[in-house]
């Protein structure tokens, strides 16, 4: 049992007394057997996901504030391996309370006495937007310079300055979430481009900061609460040492390259001062393992840097054990 093809047909619509727009897009689906019902005919890929934004095949529109909210599945009468499922559209907003901060979403309205208001995993996820201040120790300044003392040296601490990375937090109710998923995902970074309540997170810059599970039981409905923390690093371009432009995706860091020791004809050796004493403090490499002039004997040249990928990539929003939420209201 399964659906053999998806056509558009027709797609109709516009906008209430109230700035609400609605559409419905018509597809004709065919399915391989007489036996097949409702459930195939609209659990299918080659049709528009749910809370996917608003675009026909049929013309050139896009209305990215309108979401996919229902099905509407009828078979043909005269052929029972024909549907035509209408795909229901819509721009009406939902209002929550998460905490003391008022969250609005692009999710189904939940009309009081409706199953979803009962039960609690057919509710939309909530989503809040914030904030996570901290200080971080430098070596490049916010204009990609290194941050390097008067003889070209690291300084021995490294000055540190405030910086605020905005956060996602996602809370939803699911019936079996996999319990080893904080394990799994804790301290991962997004792949692939993620796009959360209008947030559009570039790849690398999302970091799962925190999940975690917490049992719940309301009216009658036993569920998981999840909660997903995830901290927003902005990627930046900077220039290397040869001059040439790269970027450094959100959560990589960048390195100068330093050390007290330098390879020399193959082996690895101290590197020593003006008086041929070993150095005890960093001194900047040329990115091949050699030691930079001494300052004011040759000239020192900017100091290489590297980046480095800290943290391990997954492709959050289409891996099945992270089961990010499906609605992402945008």
């Amino acid at each position: 049992m399964s659906v053999v093809s998806v056509k558009e047909i027709d797609s109709f619509g516009g906008e209430d007394g109230l700035m609400v727009r609605r559409y419905t897009r018509v597809f004709r689906v065919v399915t391989n057997a007489m036996t097949d019902g409702v459930l195939t005919a609209t659990n299918t890929a080659l049709l528009p996901s749910k809370f996917s934004t608003y675009q026909s095949t049929l013309s050139t529109e896009i209305d990215l504030g309108s979401t996919l909210r229902d099905y509407d599945a009828k078979r043909d009468s005269n052929n029972p391996c024909v549907w035509i499922v209408e795909c229901k559209y819509s721009s009406e907003r939902a209002s929550y309370t998460f905490g003391n901060t008022p969250v609005v979403t692009s999710t189904p309205t939940l009309n009081k006495g409706s199953e979803a208001e009962a039960n609690p995993t057919l509710r939309p996820p909530q989503i809040r937007i914030g904030g996570a201040k901290m200080q971080e120790a430098y070596t490049v300044d916010g204009e990609g310079t290194p941050v390097l003392n008067s003889s070209q040296q690291r300084y021995e601490s490294a000055p540190v300055r405030d910086k605020t990375n905005q956060t996602i937090t996602i809370i939803q109710n699911e019936t079996s979430p996999d319990p080893n998923r904080p394990y799994m995902f804790n301290n991962t970074v997004n792949s692939a481009q993620l796009d959360i309540a209008g947030v559009t997170i570039f790849p690398g810059e999302g970091k799962v900061h925190m999940i975690t599970l917490d049992s719940q039981w309301e009216n009658n409905y036993f569920f998981w609460q999840v909660t997903y923390e995830i901290e927003v690093r902005r990627s930046y371009h900077v220039t290397d040492s040869d001059g040439s432009p790269f970027k450094i995706l959100g959560w990589e860091d960048l390195v100068l390259d330093a050390g007290t020791m330098e390879i020399i004809n193959g082996k690895m050796q101290h590197i020593k001062d003006k008086d041929g004493v070993p150095v005890t403090s960093a001194m900047p490499l040329n990115g091949s393992g050699r030691a930079l002039p001494i300052p004011g004997s040759a000239g020192a040249p900017t100091t290489p840097q590297y980046h480095w990928r800290v943290y391990r990539p997954y492709e959050f929003a289409d891996h099945k054990d992270l089961d990010l939420p499906k609605v992402l209201p945008g």
